[in-house]
């Protein structure tokens, strides 16, 4: 399944986000009673300086995107939820592969809700010749397909 690979990056991801956590403190993210609100706050703050860097704010003139502060941007973002995605696993006793399952079954579920043409949008998602229920593509999941 395509989720398989989502799930050996995020399991890289985590691997790589435990041990810088480890370096920085000396313990594990989930043994912080702290963890999860100070993980969600640097989440959210990281979000915010993503979204300011890609220039949301149409009342202000465009300038063109600095691409390196972009991408550091996302990687910090990426950082994080990579460490949010560490506590979840280990709260829940669970590994990558059942975060991916779930990924991908909200995103069934929310395509499922789509489907009643909400703002003009209505997905068509083909099953294979079993009649089973095939993964979209992230072009499909957005709305890209199509676009040229």
């Amino acid at each position: 399944m395509r989720w398989t690979v989502w799930a050996t990056g995020l399991a890289s991801l985590v691997k790589d986000q435990i041990t810088i956590r480890n370096l920085i403190d000396g313990q594990t993210v989930s043994s912080n009673k702290n963890a999860v609100r100070t993980v969600c706050f640097a989440l959210t703050g990281e979000i915010h300086e993503l979204a300011n860097e890609l220039g949301w704010k149409y009342w202000r003139k465009s300038e063109a995107p600095d691409v390196a502060r972009i991408l550091d941007e996302f990687a910090d973002v990426t950082a994080y939820y990579g460490t949010l995605a560490s506590i979840v696993m280990d709260r829940c006793n669970v590994g990558p592969e059942e975060l991916a399952a779930a990924y991908t079954k909200k995103t069934r579920i929310n395509l499922e809700r789509l489907a009643g043409n909400v703002n003009g949008f209505v997905p068509t998602i083909p099953a294979n010749e079993t009649q089973e229920p095939i993964e979209p593509t992230w072009a499909e999941l957005h709305g890209l397909a199509n676009v040229r």
